[in-house]
């Protein structure tokens, strides 16, 4: 698993899970958005976890396109740049935490993570829809109705290239329109529990 960082960009490496060969046309990243809550001891606190993470295990690679080395560079930006677009949801969810905490009366820990489990989890749809909506906009289909192909042919390369550099700005714009909640984790005062 690798936790996003801004300095660390994926490598073929890391691509290290099975794929079928029938659906993974170079590579396909398995990111997500970890969210944890842990208690702490002696203390009326609680730390919150979230961060956007990358499954090595999880995202596969196939072997016959490293044939066309600016295929691997345009694949592993196209994976960066899903790697990245988790870490955009990962801080907007952040940025709902900090927002929450500061206008909720009650702020006994259960009642907070009862609050916060159905927000995380629409996160997680839009962030997944915002993925499909990416791999949408920079695949190509070759026939008019028919399903994508996936990357292009070589001939095609500088086209993908530039709806991939348009969505690279988009994603870089976001993140750092939410810079202030770059922060994966934070610890926050609660209310022992009580019923809800």
């Amino acid at each position: 698993m690798i936790v996003w960082n801004k300095d660390y960009k994926l490598k073929w490496d890391d691509f290290q899970g099975q794929g079928d060969t029938a659906k993974v046309i170079g590579a396909a990243s398995t990111c997500s958005i970890n969210y944890n809550h842990i208690p702490i001891r002696g203390e009326d606190s609680l730390k919150i976890l979230v961060e956007a993470v990358f499954l090595k295990k999880d995202s596969p690679k196939i072997m016959w396109r490293l044939e066309a080395s600016n295929f691997v560079v345009q694949a592993l930006q196209h994976e960066q740049i899903h790697f990245d677009i988790t870490e955009v949801y990962a801080r907007k969810f952040r940025k709902i935490i900090f927002a929450f905490i500061s206008r909720a009366k009650r702020k006994n820990s259960a009642w907070l993570l009862y609050k916060l489990s159905p927000i995380y989890f629409k996160i997680q749809v839009e962030c997944q829809n915002e993925q499909k909506e990416f791999d949408k906009a920079v695949s190509f289909v070759d026939t008019p109705g028919e399903k994508s192909t996936g990357f292009a042919t070589v001939g095609d390369y500088a086209i993908v290239k530039e709806k991939q550099e348009k969505w690279r700005q988009k994603v870089d714009k976001e993140l750092n329109e939410l810079y202030s909640y770059v922060q994966t984790s934070f610890t926050i005062k609660v209310k022992k529990n009580t019923a809800m």
